[in-house]
C-alpha cells in the first residue's frame, strides 16, 4: 500500500521543477529586450522604457511557445493587441475611480474565466492579467494612450524577429511533429500533444496520412507492450526479437521523414512475420492471437508509411480533423457557479480589483507587494492555494537572504549587474521553475527599488508577500470556497463513461445523429477530463512510492483521449454529412465499456470479450482512406480493456478514494 508522504516530502514535490530551465529562450528575449529598450531610447521613449522592456519580454515568450508558426503567428497578434489594451484601458481608467473599478473587474473576471476553455488557454489568460496588473504599476500620466501603442507596436516588432529563424526551419519542425508516432521512445501522450499541436495546420497528403499512421502505430505499441505479458514466457523469448525489429524500422521509418522522406528497406520485418506465422500455427492461446493480431497490424502500417516515403501523393493541402464546439455551447456548458473555474474567476476579480484600486489611488510600494501577494497565492481551490502560499512565501524568505548578502558585499553599481542577472534567471526559470522563477523576480525588485536601504526593502517585501499571501487564503476560504475531495478510481470510471454516453450519440446511422446531444457530451467528457487529471496531481503530491500506479493511471488517461479524439473525428464527419451507408453498431462496444467502468467502480477483474472489426464489415485496420474511424475506435477500446485488466490485477482501483 502507498504511503502518506511526509510534510517534508510534500514539500519538496511542491517545489520540484516540470522541466528543465529555458537558458536559449532567456538569452533571446533577454537581448531583444535590451534592443527593444535601446531602441526606445533612441527614440526619445524615455516615458515608455519599462513598457518597451515588459512587452517585448512577453511577446517573446508567446513567439517561442511550441507550436506550429501558423499557430503561434496569431497568438502573437492576439499578445499585442491585448499588450495594447492592458496599457490604453489603465491609462484611459486614470481619468476616474469608478471606470478604473470596472476595467479591472472586466479584466480580472475575464482572463482567469479563460480556463474554461482549458488549462492552456487559461494560464495564456492568467499571463495577460499580469500584464494588466503590471500596466496599473507602471502607468503614468507623462505618456498618453497613443503612446502605449507606439511603446507595445515597437516592442512586438523588435520581438518579431524570433520568427526569422522558426520560419526558416518550419518545414523541419512539421516534419519533426509528423515523424513523433515513429519514435518508439515517445509515448502515446506525447504523440496527442502533437495531433492538437497539428491540427488546422496544412499538411501535404503525404504528411497528413504518415501523421495519421504514426498516431495508430504508437496506440498498437502501447496495446502489445501490454499483450506481451500476458502471453507464455515461451512465446515472449521467440516474439521480443520480432517487437524489437519493429521498433527499429519504425525508429527508420521517423527519421527519414524527419530527413525528407527516404526509402526504408522492409525486408527483414517480412522475413519476421513468416517466421512468426510458422511458429503460431493452431495457436488456441487467445491472448497470444490478440498479440499477433496487433503485430500483424503494426507491420501493415509500417509497410504502407514505407510506401508512402518512396513515392509523392499529389492534391491539396489536408488538415487533420478534431473535434469543434461552438462558443455558446462552451458557456452554456461550464458559465455557471457549478465550474472550479467560474467560481475563481469571480474570487480572483473582487480580490484583485480591491487591491490594484488600492494601488492605482496611493502607488504606494507596500500596496504593490501585498497585491502581488495575492496575485501569486491565490488558486482555484483551498488546498492548492495554501500550497502556492507555502512555497512562495519560502523562496520570498529565500530571496531576501540572497539580496541581504549581496548589499552586505557589493556596492550599489554592481547590486545593478546582479539585478540584470536575476532578471535573466527569472527568464530562463519560468515556466518549469516557478518558485525560483519568483525569487528571481524578489531579488530584482528589492535590489533596484528607488528608495529605502536593501535590508528596508528585504523586510518589507517578505511581511507584504506574506500579508498578501493571507488574504488570498482569507478570500479561497470566505468567497465561494471551493474544496477538492478525491476518488480517483471513481474519476477514471466517469471518464470512462463520459466517453461510452459521447459514443453512443456519435457511433450511429447518419440517420440518427443528433449535433446537440454530441455537444453535450462532448463538453461532458471533457469536464471529466480536466478533474481527472487535476487528481492525479494532487495524488502524487500526496503519495510516496505509487510510480507503478501512476502509469497504468496515465496509460488510461491517454487511451481514453485517444478513444475521445477518434469519437470526435467520427463526429466530424457526421457533421459533414460523410458517413454514409455504414451499418454502425454501437452496442458491443457499449456493452465491453459498461463492463470496465464497473470494473473500477467495484474493484474486480473485468470480463474479457475481445472485438473484432470484421464484426462492422470493414475491410482492414489499414487503408489509403483513414476517414473510416470505427476500427480505430475499437483497439482504443481494446486497449483500455488491458490497462484496465492489469490495474485491477495489481488492486490500484482499491486505493486513492476519498482523498481530501
Amino acid at each position: 500500500m502507498p504511503q502518506r508522504k511526509s510534510k517534508f516530502e510534500r514539500l519538496k514535490v511542491l517545489i520540484r521543477p516540470t522541466g528543465k530551465p529555458l537558458w536559449a529562450t532567456a538569452v533571446k528575449s533577454f537581448l531583444l529586450m535590451v534592443l527593444a529598450v535601446l531602441i526606445a531610447r533612441f527614440l526619445g521613449w524615455d516615458n515608455g522604457l519599462s513598457v518597451v522592456a515588459l512587452v517585448t519580454i512577453v511577446i517573446t515568450r508567446i513567439i517561442d511557445i511550441d507550436l506550429p508558426v501558423r499557430k503561434v503567428a496569431p497568438l502573437t497578434f492576439i499578445g499585442f493587441i491585448m499588450a495594447v489594451l492592458a496599457f490604453t484601458s489603465v491609462s484611459l481608467g486614470s481619468s476616474s475611480d469608478l471606470v478604473f473599478i470596472l476595467i479591472t473587474v472586466i479584466w480580472a473576471f475575464f482572463c482567469i474565466s479563460l480556463y474554461i476553455f482549458g488549462k492552456s488557454i487559461g494560464f495564456f489568460g492568467y499571463i495577460i492579467f499580469v500584464m494588466y496588473f503590471i500596466a496599473v504599476i507602471v502607468v503614468n500620466t507623462k505618456s498618453t494612450a497613443l503612446d502605449y501603442i507606439y511603446y507595445c507596436l515597437l516592442a512586438s516588432l523588435v520581438a518579431s524577429i524570433l520568427f526569422i529563424p522558426r520560419l526558416w526551419k518550419m518545414k523541419e519542425d512539421l516534419r519533426s511533429r509528423v515523424a513523433v508516432g515513429f519514435n518508439p521512445q515517445n509515448s502515446l501522450q506525447a504523440v496527442l500533444k502533437n495531433l492538437h499541436a497539428l491540427s488546422g495546420v496544412p499538411l501535404d497528403p503525404t504528411d497528413y496520412e504518415l501523421f495519421k499512421l504514426g498516431l495508430y502505430l504508437s496506440g498498437f505499441r502501447e496495446y502489445s507492450r501490454l499483450l506481451y505479458f500476458r502471453i507464455s514466457k515461451g512465446y515472449q523469448d521467440k516474439f521480443k526479437e520480432y517487437l524489437e525489429d519493429i521498433n527499429k524500422t519504425s525508429l527508420k521509418i521517423g527519421e527519414s521523414i524527419i530527413q525528407g522522406k527516404k526509402q526504408v528497406n522492409i525486408d527483414k520485418l517480412n522475413e519476421d512475420v513468416s517466421i512468426i506465422k510458422k511458429a503460431t500455427i493452431d495457436s488456441g492461446e487467445k491472448d497470444l492471437n490478440a498479440f499477433l493480431g496487433i503485430g500483424y497490424q503494426m507491420v501493415e502500417l509500417i509497410k504502407r508509411s514505407a510506401e508512402l516515403l518512396s513515392e509523392k501523393i499529389s492534391g491539396e493541402k489536408l488538415k487533420i480533423s478534431t473535434a469543434k464546439t461552438s462558443l455558446k455551447d462552451v458557456l452554456k456548458a461550464n458559465f455557471n457557479l457549478k465550474n472550479i473555474y467560474m467560481r475563481h474567476a469571480i474570487r480572483f476579480a473582487l480580490a484583485m480589483t480591491l487591491g490594484l484600486l488600492l494601488v492605482h489611488l496611493t502607488h504606494g510600494r507596500d500596496v504593490i507587494w501585498v497585491t502581488m501577494g495575492i496575485l501569486i497565492v491565490i488558486r482555484p481551490d483551498v488546498t492548492s492555494t495554501i500550497n502556492s502560499m507555502v512555497v512562495r512565501v519560502l523562496y520570498n524568505l529565500l530571496a531576501i537572504i540572497i539580496a541581504i548578502i549581496l548589499a552586505f558585499f557589493f556596492p550599489h553599481e554592481i547590486l545593478l549587474i546582479f539585478a540584470l542577472i536575476m532578471i535573466f534567471l527569472a527568464l530562463a526559470w519560468l515556466p518549469n521553475y516557478v518558485g525560483p522563477s519568483v525569487m528571481a523576480l524578489t531579488v530584482f525588485t528589492v535590489l533596484i527599488w528607488p528608495t529605502g536601504t536593501v535590508i528596508e526593502n528585504s523586510m518589507a517585501r517578505i511581511i507584504d508577500i506574506t500579508l498578501g499571501a493571507v488574504i488570498a487564503i482569507i478570500c479561497a476560504y470566505v468567497i465561494l470556497p471551493s474544496r477538492v475531495t478525491i476518488d480517483l478510481p471513481g474519476l477514471i470510471a466517469g471518464a470512462i463513461k463520459a466517453n461510452k454516453e459521447y459514443m453512443k450519440t456519435v457511433i450511429v446511422p447518419p440517420e440518427e445523429y443528433n449535433h446537440q446531444k454530441a455537444v453535450q457530451q462532448f463538453n461532458n467528457y471533457l469536464l471529466q477530463e480536466n478533474n481527472l487529471e487535476a487528481a492525479i496531481t494532487k495524488i502524487q503530491d500526496f503519495f510516496t512510492d505509487i510510480s507503478d500506479d501512476m502509469v497504468i493511471y496515465d496509460g488510461l488517461i491517454a487511451v481514453n483521449h485517444k478513444l475521445f479524439a477518434d469519437i470526435s473525428v467520427l463526429g466530424a464527419l457526421q457533421e459533414k454529412k460523410l458517413v454514409k451507408d455504414v451499418h454502425i453498431d454501437n452496442q458491443p462496444l457499449v456493452s465491453i465499456m459498461d463492463d470496465l467502468i464497473g470494473a473500477v467502480e467495484k474493484d474486480v477483474k473485468p470480463s474479457k470479450a475481445y472485438l473484432d472489426s470484421s464484426h462492422y464489415s470493414f475491410e482492414s485496420y489499414v487503408r489509403k482512406d483513414l476517414d473510416k474511424y470505427v476500427d480505430w475506435v475499437i483497439s482504443d477500446v481494446g486497449l483500455l480493456q488491458e490497462l484496465v485488466y492489469s490495474g485491477s490485477v495489481k488492486d490500484i482501483f482499491a486505493r486513492y478514494r476519498d482523498i481530501i
